[in-house]
């Protein structure tokens, strides 16, 4: 077994400033990559090296820069690319922290997928928000930062879970789980039990109306999206809120 890093390599030696790691067990940052050492060797520089290959191109490319209120974005991908890598950097995160057995399950479930030996699983989806800087304003009305914004690397589940139907029950087939890196957040949505196609149609539907920006679908036959202005957002206290209390 090696050592895998929970974020690709590539993309910390590629970061501008210094970062840290967060122990949701512990409460603290700490100067140190977070790396887990359940991956066999072959895996780790053979098959999953093309995943963290395509991020660093993909970070170079399009999400390296900070997009500005104002502007609109067009986001160019290859869809089984990016699933896996979000995939990898997900399942990584849930067996790290070690807290969350059912979401360890569901992508323990498609691991032949992220490594590139099996299809593309069903119910899995992407979606993508665009969040801009704003400006920290104090009590008395002072400029703190004319640049607040989310500058790391952040992989969370959101609370988020269904709301129930008109019998009571909880539409909790599936988890959000979100992969931020810095304006380009990425929610994807990963069924955790047997679901049907109108309960996930309501789920989605449910979470575009929840408190957070939900996004815009990444589609599999595509290959680029357009966010228009109108569906960015920018880091205002509700959605900076939502990603602290977030859990690892």
């Amino acid at each position: 077994m090696t050592k895998e890093h929970i974020w690709p390599k590539s993309l910390i030696q590629r970061w501008e400033s210094k970062l840290k790691t967060y122990n949701s067990q512990t409460g603290r940052f700490y100067a140190g990559e977070p790396v887990i050492k359940d991956v066999c060797k072959n895996c780790n520089n053979v098959q999953l090296s093309q995943l963290d290959q395509y991020l660093a191109e993909i970070y170079d490319d399009q999400l390296k820069e900070q997009v500005q209120a104002g502007n609109s974005v067009v986001f160019t991908y290859s869809y089984d690319l990016l699933l896996r890598s979000l995939l990898k950097i997900s399942f990584n995160s849930c067996r790290a922290t070690g807290d969350d057995k059912i979401a360890i399950a569901a992508h323990h479930k498609v691991k032949d997928y992220i490594l590139g030996v099996s299809k593309r699983p069903k119910g899995f989806s992407i979606r993508l928000q665009i969040v801009t800087p704003s400006k920290l304003i104090g009590e008395a009305g002072e400029v703190i930062n004319n640049q607040f914004s989310h500058n790391g690397m952040r992989c969370a589940k959101i609370s988020f879970t269904g709301t129930k139907n008109n019998k009571g029950i909880q539409n909790n087939k599936f988890q959000i789980r979100l992969i931020a890196i810095k304006s380009f957040w990425f929610y994807l949505v990963i069924p955790i039990h047997k679901y049907t196609q109108q309960e996930k149609k309501r789920f989605i539907e449910e979470f575009k109306r929840w408190e957070i920006p939900p996004g815009v679908p990444i589609q599999p036959a595509h290959e680029k999206v357009v966010i228009p202005v109108e569906k960015t957002t920018y880091m205002h206290p509700l959605l900076f809120g939502t990603l602290l209390l977030s859990k690892h």
